[in-house]
């Protein structure tokens, strides 16, 4: 498929339609959403709460886990 192919109305953008209009399609889409904004929220709740905890709570952060 070549620059000129596209966008013209060819058999790639009746695929493109039909599998944009898809329900597995919309699936696809809704399960990567119900995945994505949850993880993006927690991680930064999770770094937001790393850098707070740097700043206030040298004790705890300071407490050594494993190893010297």
């Amino acid at each position: 498929m070549t620059e000129r192919d596209v966008g013209d109305g060819g058999p790639a953008d009746d695929l493109w339609q039909e599998v944009h209009e898809s329900q597995d399609f919309r699936e696809l889409k809704r399960r990567l959403r119900v995945f994505v904004f949850p993880m993006t929220g927690l991680f930064l709740v999770w770094y937001l709460l790393y850098v707070l905890l740097a700043d206030y709570a040298h004790g705890f952060m300071s407490t050594k886990v494993v190893g010297n």
